[in-house]
């Protein structure tokens, strides 16, 4: 969790306190993200399967950048 830590936060410790409920949001907001084409490349299922820490996992070896943008403010 290296990317994490160097932002003052464990992003698999703040997904693992999500509920099932906020987990879902989180990972629906995340869809609706223009991400990195290695993200794109997951299958929806796979993140959709995932708890708190896979997902984390998921995005830490993916190194997702976290400050990405709804795809309705596109240019």
């Amino acid at each position: 969790m290296e990317y994490s830590d160097q932002l003052g936060f464990n992003l698999k410790d703040v997904l693992k306190k999500l509920d099932k409920t906020e987990l879902n949001n989180f990972k629906s907001t995340l869809q609706s993200c223009s991400l990195p084409e290695t993200m794109k490349q997951i299958p929806k299922l796979i993140i959709d399967l995932a708890n708190g820490a896979q997902l984390a996992a998921i995005l830490t070896e993916l190194k997702v950048c976290y400050s990405t943008r709804p795809k309705n403010n596109r240019p």
